[in-house]
């Protein structure tokens, strides 16, 4: 007999499910749209054909496309950064992997007037995917010092010692770049994974839920780090009034309750769990909660977006939803949205080819367990 879930909050996943899909589908965004059409699921008629069904190029260029959203830009201003030798310098010098990073050629093609990325060999992307990650990891600059130097107040330089004492100019630089690269977008290694094992084994059960549960403690970081970085304009009376009036998804999304557990693991290391008793919940059952929840999590994301309002005969897009109404935007206003959205650079996991990546995974790993059982069976 089916185990039933022990759940303190009494959740009826199909409920769940049914409802997050009648929201997410009245949602007006591409994403709500998508998991309207997209994202059915029938237990009854398992995936029975190849890993093709989905188009694995088209969750890796996904992934990809998101990866250079962050990149390209970062790049572009660290190299604004570089123009005086001075600056430099010190980066050369001080922090020569980071330095490395930022003169590294991308080596991609740049479509739709710079809206789009793609990279010249399609066949390659994870290998251009696991290379970015890398190179998103050495933009990093880390200080010099150990823990007896808690400050880490050294740097690198050509004298005979190799080292020098910051300077406040060093520590001013420092804060400039690291403020530049902001909070960096890496690929999770669970979902390459995960996508190695759809490729090569059919017991991708561990797998897939290792992903889930990497890619929701992600999203609630992501969210967290949002709301953080937006709450002067929540703090200040006129600017949580011009949200909540012209961007209600906006505003919903600072304000919804997450509702997760944060786990401490040692002083600075933490993550992230649902407020769910999955004590004695099935494999499947826990599987198909994470797809909910990162369904759900995807949303709160992509709505931190202010979307633009207009038509194809409005290229500017110069006009805004007051209330009920609409009128032009004013300088003020569009000077609002461009600091607003400048701080959402980098939103991770929130593109529809990743969940429906979860969705086959889950459905491929359920035609295999109904394979093993009549096999037997017999």
């Amino acid at each position: 007999m089916k185990r039933k879930v022990k759940n303190t909050r009494k959740i009826d996943l199909k409920t769940k499910l049914a409802v997050g899909v009648l929201v997410l589908g009245l949602s007006t965004n591409s994403l709500g749209v998508a998991f309207a059409n997209d994202f059915s699921i029938n237990q009854d008629n398992f995936v029975t054909n190849s890993i093709d069904d989905i188009n694995m190029s088209l969750v890796l260029n996904s992934l990809y496309q998101e990866q250079m959203e962050y990149l390209v830009p970062t790049i572009d201003k660290l190299l604004e950064f570089y123009e005086h030798s001075d600056t430099e310098n010190i980066i050369k010098i001080g922090f020569p992997e980071a330095y490395k990073a930022v003169k590294t050629d991308l080596n991609y093609y740049k479509i739709y007037n710079g809206v789009s990325y793609e990279y010249k060999s399609k066949n390659d992307v994870k290998d251009a995917i696991i290379n970015n990650n890398k190179i998103i990891g050495n933009l990093k600059i880390k200080p010099a010092g150990n823990g007896r130097d808690p400050e880490y107040g050294i740097i690198k330089d050509n004298s005979e010692l190799g080292f020098r004492i910051k300077t406040n100019k060093d520590k001013e630089l420092i804060d400039n770049y690291t403020e530049i690269v902001g909070e960096r977008f890496f690929v999770d290694q669970e979902i390459l994974n995960l996508i190695d094992g759809l490729e090569n084994t059919n017991d991708i059960e561990d797998v897939l839920i290792k992903a889930l549960k990497n890619t929701y403690n992600t999203q609630i970081k992501k969210i967290k780090l949002l709301r953080e970085n937006l709450n002067p304009y929540y703090q200040d009376e006129d600017s949580e009034y011009f949200i909540k009036n012209s961007y209600t998804y906006a505003y919903d999304s600072y304000s919804k309750d997450l509702n997760y557990y944060r786990i401490n693991y040692g002083a600075n290391a933490y993550g992230y769990y649902p407020k769910y008793d999955f004590s004695n919940v099935s494999n499947e059952e826990l599987i198909q909660t994470y797809i909910d929840l990162i369904k759900e999590n995807a949303t709160i994301i992509n709505n931190f977006n202010i979307e633009r309002t207009g038509s194809a005969r409005d290229t500017d897009y110069n006009m805004i939803k007051d209330g009920d109404k609409y009128r032009i935007k004013t300088d003020k206003d569009k000077e609002f949205i461009s600091k607003y959205t400048e701080l959402l650079r980098g939103r991770v996991y929130s593109n529809s080819q990743l969940i429906k990546l979860f969705e086959y995974s889950k459905n491929y790993n359920l035609k295999n367990n109904v394979s093993k059982k009549k096999t037997l069976l017999n």
